[in-house]
């Protein structure tokens, strides 16, 4: 009875039981918890853009002898829409922008969800390249770059090694 007038009952239905209250204040938590981080991390609409239109493409790297293999998922972009550049001999952005080019005076859409996105990403490689001897070629929505790795970068970044006794 004391218990009740202290804790009291609320709209939830909780009984007054401290425990009750400490499970109804976790729940809480949890949901402005979970609210914060789909506010602030996944800012994703249901097709994948986020809701700024700019979309991370899917990559891949593959080493090939000395040179690095990175292939860029992009789909529906032309290549001129497309931007490579690096940044520094382990970091290269990507990026691209796709426009819808449906003529409106003899189509008629009926449902269109892809007027404009933006893809952009910089990847960070794995072993240092010469930015210079890099190529590109776009195929599929697909963008596949080829370019040498270093090794006199790559022979710092091993280091000396250290004898275990």
């Amino acid at each position: 009875m004391v218990m009740e007038m202290v804790w009291g009952r609320d709209p939830y239905g909780y009984t007054g039981d401290p425990f009750d209250e400490f499970i109804r204040r976790l729940n809480e938590d949890m949901m402005r918890l979970m609210s914060e981080v789909e506010r602030e991390f996944m800012n994703f609409t249901p097709t994948g853009f986020s809701r700024t239109g700019v979309r991370e493409p899917l990559v891949d790297i593959f080493r090939e002898k000395d040179t690095l293999v990175i292939t860029v998922e992009m789909p529906g972009v032309r290549k001129e829409d497309i931007s490579v550049k690096f940044l520094d001999k382990t970091t290269l952005e990507v990026s691209a922008e796709y426009k819808n080019t449906v003529d409106r005076k003899t189509e008629e859409a009926v449902y269109v969800e892809r007027v404009y996105s933006r893809y952009n990403r910089i990847i960070k490689l794995p072993l240092p390249v010469k930015p210079e001897t890099a190529r590109a070629r776009y195929n599929n929505g697909v963008l596949e770059i080829r370019v040498k790795i270093d090794e006199k970068e790559v022979k710092k970044i091993e280091g000396i090694p250290v004898k275990v006794e």
